[in-house]
Order: structure tokens, then C-alpha cells, then sequence
């Protein structure tokens, strides 16, 4: 489980494939990923480098659904 308003981050340090599942409560930040994130319809498909445009979307509407982003 993670607090509100406590730092935290996923980052996979292998070389493998990593699957992870994120429960959100309240509901409604899920838009978030939707608004933001790239639809994969191939779970082998090697993702682009998130790119500097993207960083600056994600930090926009973060705060539309209560986030902050920190460098």
C-alpha cells in the first residue's frame, strides 16, 4: 500500500520484463495513464524513450488528478 502524500516510485533494474499492478483509490486517476500514456496492444513491443514533450504533459495534468511530479 502507498500513503498519500508519501514519495514513491517502480523502477525495474532488470533485464527482464516486469509487470506491475497499481490499485487506485479514489477512482479517477486511472484517467491519468489514459490522458498520458502510449496503448500497447503487443506486450513484447519495446517502448519508446519517454520523451521530454511527454514529461512536460505528465507534469501538467498531474496536478488535475491531486499528483506532483518530482524530478
Amino acid at each position: 500500500m502507498k500513503w498519500p502524500n508519501v514519495l514513491h516510485i517502480f523502477k525495474n533494474e532488470t533485464n527482464e520484463a516486469a509487470t506491475i499492478i497499481i490499485v487506485l483509490s479514489p477512482a479517477g486517476m486511472e484517467h491519468l495513464f489514459v490522458e498520458v500514456g502510449l496503448e500497447v496492444s503487443d506486450n513484447n513491443v519495446k517502448l519508446p524513450p519517454f520523451t521530454d514533450a511527454q514529461k512536460q504533459k505528465l507534469s501538467r495534468l498531474a496536478s488535475k488528478y491531486g499528483m506532483e511530479i518530482r524530478p
